[in-house]
């Protein structure tokens, strides 16, 4: 059974965390969890102030070198 495009939008604004596939320019993939947002079609998703090894975030550059990426919500 396929769920209906409203309730599948619905679940997927409910959900509180995700999780954002991306890959590198040789497809080199990489997973990461995320919190986000849903307005509209578009989903956001912040990238905070937290202390990390580095402010180069592989996400990030993933994204710069590779536009195409998976969010997965959790249930």
């Amino acid at each position: 059974m396929r769920l209906p495009a409203d309730e599948a939008r619905r679940r997927f604004a409910a959900a509180r965390v995700a999780r954002l596939a991306t890959a590198d320019a040789t497809g080199l993939p990489h997973v990461v969890p995320m919190v986000f947002a849903l307005v509209g079609d578009a989903i956001y998703s912040a990238v905070d102030a937290k202390p990390k090894r580095t402010t180069a975030l592989r996400r990030l550059a993933n994204v710069r070198a590779n536009p195409r990426v998976a969010v997965l919500v959790d249930h």
